[in-house]
């Protein structure tokens, strides 16, 4: 079960990595 909690954890997590590949 996927809840909106864990994609939103999910996606600030993928965005911080974007961030620091930067």
């Amino acid at each position: 079960v996927i809840w909106k909690g864990d994609m939103l954890i999910e996606g600030v997590a993928q965005t911080m990595e974007m961030l620091r590949s930067m």
